[in-house]
């Protein structure tokens, strides 16, 4: 199948499904962050242990949540079962900077990459596809680092 670039792309409900996930898991982050900042040290050690465990249910709630909303695989997405992390000190995924640079779409799937102005200036491909009349984030994404020429898989 012949992939087709589109121009002005942004208003396509793909693109701005990608754009919902990057502001939903930009969201996210934030709260985890704020959420690993929190300390336990005034409770007993299974008093803390209990407080992390329930602090990490409602953080891998809500991820799932958006993992449901925004990806085909929903809540059995790698990410979403994996241990809780985000990138670093601020969130990775942020809709402001990480912006897209082509939209090819075929009869069944879109292909979006992105570059971040931010972090390593990572590159990004994630692929959409049509689910019950939705764009949906395959859980898929391939990635590459500049100086890099091959798109390795790197996850949501």
């Amino acid at each position: 199948m012949r992939m087709e670039l589109i121009t002005g792309a942004s208003n396509h409900p793909a693109v701005r499904r990608l754009q919902e996930f990057f502001s939903a898991m930009h969201e996210w982050e934030r709260e985890m962050l704020r959420e690993g900042n929190i300390d336990f040290g005034h409770l007993s050690e299974a008093e803390s242990a209990a407080a992390r465990a329930r602090q990490n249910n409602a953080l891998r709630a809500s991820l799932g949540r958006i993992f449901e909303t925004c990806c085909e695989a929903g809540w059995n997405a790698k990410r979403v079962k994996d241990a809780l992390h985000c990138g670093g000190r601020e969130p990775v995924y942020d809709p402001v900077r990480e912006r897209i640079t082509s939209v090819r779409e075929t009869a069944d799937r879109v292909i979006i990459e992105t570059e971040q102005t931010h972090e390593l200036g990572a590159q990004f491909k994630y692929e959409l596809v049509m689910v019950q009349g939705q764009w949906m984030l395959r859980d898929n994404r391939k990635g590459r680092i500049p100086g890099r020429k091959n798109w390795r898989p790197w996850d949501l």
